[in-house]
């Protein structure tokens, strides 16, 4: 494990963990600890990420199940509506299946912030990363 200092630049805009919200791209300067399996030692510029499968969770918990949710509940309401003869109830079941699945996956975003981690993926000496300290 390394502590690294986190300079928000343009790598932030295009970062997954920004994306999820798993970082606080926000502020101008931020302390990570990241996983160092490249060796890196202090004073290095590295490039640093989150793994493909933590990053695919976060955007699968942030997006797809809450919008699945919402639309399998408005379909389901609209099953139950014609069947008991309540106009509407696809507008109900919707909204309620939407906030139930955005609460569970804020649940687990949380969960995913405290057990998962950046990796330093590789050393730069590309100029461009030199001009953030």
């Amino acid at each position: 494990m390394a502590v690294i200092v986190l300079h928000q630049g343009q790598a932030c805009k295009g970062c997954g963990a920004a994306e999820i919200g798993l970082c606080k791209s926000s502020v101008a300067e931020s302390t990570l600890i990241v996983k160092n399996k490249v060796n890196a030692i202090p004073g290095d510029t590295v490039r640093i990420a989150l793994d493909k499968a933590t990053q695919t969770k976060g955007l699968l918990l942030a997006y797809v199940i809450p919008v699945a949710c919402f639309i399998s509940g408005a379909i389901l309401g609209h099953i139950a509506g014609g069947a008991l003869a309540i106009p509407s109830l696809e507008v109900l079941t919707g909204f309620i299946s939407l906030v139930g699945s955005a609460l569970y996956s804020l649940g687990k975003l949380k969960k995913l912030d405290r057990v998962s981690s950046m990796t330093i993926k590789e050393i730069v000496s590309d100029p461009a990363f030199l001009d953030c300290h």
